[in-house]
């Protein structure tokens, strides 16, 4: 969502330029510059120049976005006396085995991370915050900005099979493809099950998973946009949209919580 409104304002900066310069041109069209050789010349050069300029502007402000967003996350990290890591700043090379997990725990999409990795101790062992892009590999979309916890579990690396968690909606309800039959229940209410080995999904979905999804729908810190998926990796929760500070406190609470149900 940062990165969006970012966007969204240095479009907004280079809309007002074109508009500006469209309203001059309307209001000088009559001046004899425009027709003078001069302005023949270099007219095209000048455009060109200006397109280049207008995104270079928009790099750029997206540049500073993403150095607030990794400073906001660094104090964050330090404050709450959490890891802290970058790309560049990666020693113990954790950016790469976290993608290696998230691809075996979400399998149909392809990630990246964005910015900073915060590390969480959780009860299964630690959790790591990121934000990403993400897409499905069957579609035929851009990457979509978003932001992942990665909750490492042993019990899940026995898994040959991924499984997917979703709130269910009217909508997900009629695309979602192998969804898994998990009875008449609160939970099955609530949340859509899919995996292309219905066995090992009803063994993956534990009661106490469920009982905690129950109850953390029905709570005020209920995020609504999410999937969780289970595979070898571990739990990934995929939220669909850029975190702000407060939306990484919730997303961590949500991976303790998950965490706790998973033991």
């Amino acid at each position: 969502m940062r990165v969006i409104a970012g966007l969204l304002v240095a479009f907004l900066i280079l809309f007002l330029g074109v508009s500006s310069i469209v309203f001059l041109h309307d209001h000088l069209s009559d001046l004899a510059i425009w027709n003078s050789p001069l302005w023949k010349a270099w007219k095209v050069p000048l455009i060109i120049c200006a397109v280049v300029l207008g995104i270079a502007l928009l790099l750029y402000l997206n540049y500073l976005n993403t150095l607030k967003n990794q400073k906001a996350e660094r104090e964050l990290a330090q404050a709450r006396g959490w890891g802290y890591c970058i790309k560049g700043e990666d020693p113990e090379g954790l950016i790469p085995k976290i993608l290696a997990n998230v691809e075996t725990a979400c399998p149909g999409y392809t990630f990246s991370v964005t910015g900073s990795v915060m590390t969480v101790p959780v009860e299964t062992g630690k959790c790591h915050l990121f934000p990403c892009l993400y897409k499905i590999h069957s579609s035929k979309k851009n990457h979509s900005t978003g932001s992942a916890c990665l909750i490492e579990s042993e019990r899940l690396r026995g898994m040959r099979t991924a499984v997917a968690i979703d709130p269910r909606t009217v909508i997900d309800s009629a695309l979602t493809f192998n969804k898994v039959d998990m009875g008449d229940t609160e939970f099955s209410r609530a949340y859509i099950v899919s995996s292309n080995d219905p066995a090992e999904a009803q063994m993956a979905v534990t009661e106490s998973m469920k009982a905690m999804l129950v109850d953390y729908k029905n709570s005020p810190e209920f995020i609504g946009d999410f999937e969780i998926s289970l595979g070898p990796g571990g739990a990934l929760i995929l939220n669909w949209s850029q975190a702000l500070p407060d939306d990484w406190l919730a997303l961590a609470d949500m991976a303790r919580r998950f965490a706790s149900a998973m033991r």
